[in-house]
């Protein structure tokens, strides 16, 4: 075998998976988990700049509020935000 020659990999037997494909397949997941999250942040800041602009002073709960909520919770609120006639209105529930 000459140097531009590569070996042959050894295949992992039918449905285990090798150190390598392993590793590829924890960095697929912990990219999709960090674009979620990216999403995630995105739209609670989204919702803290329309609540701003709304509703000028925002108490300090809403931060942690908003910071803890997840995606269903983030969206249902920014849905709120455009109807609301109180900040309070927006985090009740429907």
């Amino acid at each position: 075998m000459n140097s531009r020659e590569l070996a042959p990999e050894k295949k992992a037997p039918k449905g285990k998976l090798t150190s390598k494909s392993c590793l590829v397949q924890n960095m697929v997941i912990t990219w999709e988990d960090a674009l979620a999250a990216s999403r995630l942040e995105g739209k609670a800041s989204l919702l803290k700049r329309q609540l701003r602009r709304r509703f000028t002073d925002l108490p300090t709960w809403i931060d942690e509020r908003v910071e803890k909520a997840n995606q269903h919770e983030l969206e249902s609120w920014a849905d709120r935000v455009l109807d609301a006639e109180r900040l309070e209105d927006v985090f009740s529930a429907a």
